[in-house]
């Protein structure tokens, strides 16, 4: 028999709120990290400038088309509203306080856990020493071809979020566009967290990259990053340059984006593909990550497609994945089903 003062408690603390918004499991996995951190007596970053730019090109920008969408209906459908203020009042800020969360234990990685893993990564990458070769000579064909690689594999990455953002807003469900944005934030949780099991910086601290902007960027951090182990204080600019190797957040984020599109469409899948094979060669080229980081970023990105699809099921079968119109919005207005 329960006690009688749980029958007294708000559904929104009950278990059966977690259950049916799973956005708040991720929000509770992601405050209980930084505090771990914060009972440890680790420095606390407040978000700067470089954070909220970052914020904006990453996550603002791209989520820009949804949240007008969302807006909209709100403002002129009735049937609909209920969705839209799960999206813009739960799912689209649980990721922006989970992005903050995640830079915060990304910069503590080497407090938390001071041993380093750079050697292990280091020895295994020696055994590949051709497939390294062979991803520094497709960075430097590029770089020769007049391409920014260094630029491109910031950019690109973005522009991922951007597309995939932007098509699970006019194409999917409601539900199908929370599962992405769960999905996202469970990337940035999980591998922030991730950091401190095996922690490495990156193979640039053994081998220059084939990109000269790409190692002037790594010198920087792998300079800051003593700064930090010396001081225990996190220096200025740093927040955002902090470098962690394993896993491979890039290829978790693009591979999880290649597998939730695949519930639209196959073809825009395989369209996208390219740049995930693109990104996985240019990484290891770059000497941003280590062999063993990548297939840990692809088993990541397995990890939470599950989880997702566990945690926030597809929508029922009698659910269109074709937009559909709400009520008093005219037909062909770009509106999510």
């Amino acid at each position: 028999m329960k006690p009688a003062v749980l029958h007294k408690l708000p559904e929104s603390w009950s278990w059966k709120s977690l259950k049916r918004y799973p956005e708040l499991a991720l929000l509770c996995f992601s405050l209980t990290a930084v505090l771990i951190g914060r009972s440890l007596h680790l420095p606390s970053s407040p978000p700067d400038m470089n954070f909220g730019a970052a914020a904006l090109s990453h996550y603002i920008f791209p989520l820009a088309l949804a949240i007008v969408v969302h807006l909209r209906i709100l403002i002129r459908s009735k049937s609909s509203r209920r969705d839209s203020v799960i999206i813009l009042g739960l799912s689209i800020p649980t990721l922006f306080v989970v992005t903050y969360c995640h830079f915060q234990c990304k910069v503590w990685m080497p407090l938390i856990n001071p041993h380093r893993f750079g050697p292990v990564y280091e020895s295994v990458d020696r055994l590949f020493t051709p497939i390294v070769g062979l991803c520094g000579y497709f960075v430097a064909l590029m770089d020769r071809a007049g391409l920014d690689v260094s630029g491109a594999y910031h950019g690109w990455f973005i522009l991922f979020f951007f597309v995939c953002f932007g098509l699970h807003a006019l194409r999917d469900t409601p539900t199908g566009q929370r599962q992405v944005i769960l999905g996202v934030g469970w990337i940035l949780a999980l591998g922030g967290v991730g950091y401190w099991i095996a922690p490495a910086v990156g193979p640039f601290i053994y081998r220059n990259g084939a990109d000269s902007n790409a190692t002037l960027i790594q010198n920087y951090m792998w300079q800051k990053f003593h700064l930090l182990v010396l001081t225990r204080h996190i220096p200025a600019g740093y927040f955002l340059s902090a470098p962690a190797a394993m896993p491979s957040l890039h290829i978790a984020h693009a591979a999880f984006f290649v597998w939730m599109l695949r519930r639209m469409s196959r073809g825009l899948s395989l369209l996208f593909l390219p740049l995930l094979l693109w990104f996985t060669g240019t990484a290891v080229g770059l000497a941003w990550h280590y062999i063993l980081d990548l297939p840990a970023g692809f088993l990541l990105a397995a990890f939470v497609v599950v989880l997702v699809k566990k945690t926030l099921p597809d929508p029922e079968m009698h659910e269109s994945l074709e937009p559909v119109v709400a009520d008093d919005i005219a037909a062909g207005e770009l509106i999510p089903a």
